[in-house]
């Protein structure tokens, strides 16, 4: 329950709430502004299975966020009083907490007064606050300012398993078979519609993205059906960054990995995850970490020279000590990139409809390893994200060699080019100087398939949204 007084900041309430209690449903939260002399007065207090505390806290406020940050400072007083879930990115709850620090340094702070702001205002950790400081810094060098690149993502909504913790709607290799010829064959109608429409608008395709999903579920020739769509449609020789990520080792083939080559694809991902055998098992997925080693050493010896690999922190069971033993393994074998994710369980996860208990204890110090670990094996971190109820509130951190970070991944974060998004779940997100606008296909393969007519409609739009003026 909510009780908001004198102000209208709930989504601002809310997302305290949520750092601290994910298990919100028995949560009372009552929030009271008032101002007298020149200062604003928030009253805070929070009620969670018996527990209750409050935290007053004021400041002159000037501003919409004046107030807001107000508002949250005295939700995270009293949250933090009752709570045992650590909470190091402080009040800044965005997906992205390197973008107003960007804002920030942009405008000509230094980054000691950045790094107190972060502190004394967001209360951000000290560890937090520099990293966020570092992949501003990497974006302000990786970032296009020129808003006629544009990025373009193309998504497989397909995967030979659904992981444990995943809820995103894909489809496993039983239903693929029946879907995913008429849907690569909607997929390339697609492509040639953004493609005539990116050329229209004279914008010109900085970065290109196979996401998933996982791509490399699709058959060979189902492969090549798109990769020469792409190339009928785009000039590959002009693009800077071609992906396509190969995730799942057991869904990885010579041919594929030839097929991707020869596209002009030179960056792809594949992702172990865990070296650990067991634990590979328990979160869904049908491979083994050897199975990892051979897809990764094949795509070695056919040339691939920018391999991402993906591992996650705090995944059911595996202790500190597992996780560094997989960092080590990984390192050793010197990607170009390696991803550190921390475990986000989806509330429409096997692990949530079965109730499954997940620890969260060393899942912060899963993290510290990865990121010492990497700067030893000269990885240094340049991308950066956030999710809603990660455990431990912890960060999604892309580490990479110079010279090799992605550039989709920082021009998507730092919101500084538009992405057309195609497939099921794709969010076309357009960047102008003075807003964001975006557009949505469905998000299930089958309504993208049989409501394929409302996405190139609404597709169609997307010139006028373009030209038309803030009103």
């Amino acid at each position: 329950m909510l009780l908001l007084n004198n102000h209208s900041f709930k989504y601002e309430t809310e997302q305290i709430g949520l750092l601290f209690f994910p298990q919100h449903e028995n949560l009372k939260i009552i929030s009271n502004l008032t101002e007298k002399d020149g200062l604003s007065y928030v009253h805070t207090e929070i009620e969670y299975e018996g527990k209750s505390a409050s935290f007053d806290f004021s400041g002159v406020c000037e501003t919409k966020k004046d107030y807001a940050n107000l508002i949250k400072r005295s939700a995270f007083g009293a949250a933090e009083k009752i709570s045992d879930i650590p909470a190091p990115w402080g009040i800044l709850t965005g997906i992205r907490p390197a973008k107003p620090v960007r804002k920030m340094l942009e405008d000509g702070a230094a980054e000691d007064e950045v790094l107190a702001v972060l502190k004394d205002t967001y209360l951000v950790t000290d560890k937090k606050a520099r990293l966020a400081i570092d992949i501003a810094k990497a974006e302000r060098n990786l970032c296009t300012n020129d808003k006629s690149k544009v990025s373009v993502y193309i998504g497989i909504p397909f995967c030979p398993t659904r992981c444990s913790y995943c809820s995103f709607i894909s489809h496993d290799a039983s239903k693929m078979i029946k879907l995913s010829a008429e849907y690569v064959k909607k997929l390339c109608e697609e492509i040639k519609v953004i493609s005539k429409i990116i050329n229209d608008l004279g914008l010109s395709v900085r970065n290109l993205y196979f996401g998933g999903g996982t791509p490399t579920a699709l058959s060979e020739s189902e492969l090549k059906t798109l990769f020469e769509a792409v190339s009928e449609n785009f000039d590959v020789s002009q693009i800077e960054e071609f992906t396509v990520e190969a995730g799942r080792p057991d869904t990885i083939t010579r041919e594929k990995l030839s097929a991707i080559l020869e596209s002009g694809a030179r960056r792809i991902s594949i992702n172990p995850q865990t070296k650990w055998d067991e634990t590979l098992k328990r979160i869904g997925r049908n491979h083994t970490f050897e199975d990892f080693l051979n897809a990764y050493n094949l795509a070695r010896e056919m040339g691939f020279r920018n391999i991402n690999c993906d591992l996650i922190a705090g995944l059911p069971s595996e202790t500190p000590a597992m996780f560094s033993e997989t960092c080590d393994t990984l390192l050793k074998l010197s990607p170009e990139n390696l991803t550190v994710h921390t475990l986000y369980i989806k509330r429409a996860s096997r692990i949530k409809a079965e109730h499954e208990k997940i620890s969260t204890a060393g899942i912060e110090e899963m993290v510290d390893t990865a990121a010492e670990k990497c700067k030893e094996k000269g990885l240094f971190p340049y991308y950066l994200y956030k999710q809603k109820t990660t455990s431990g509130n912890l960060e999604n951190v892309g580490y990479s060699k110079r010279g090799f970070e992605c550039l989709y991944n920082s021009d998507t974060m730092s919101d500084s080019a538009s992405v057309f998004a195609l497939g099921a779940g794709g969010v076309t997100k357009l960047v102008m100087d003075d807003r964001i606008e975006r557009v949505f296909n469905f998000k299930n393969a089958d309504d993208y398939i049989n409501k394929f007519d409302e996405i190139i409609k609404r597709k169609e739009s997307i010139p006028k949204i373009f030209t038309r003026k803030e009103g």
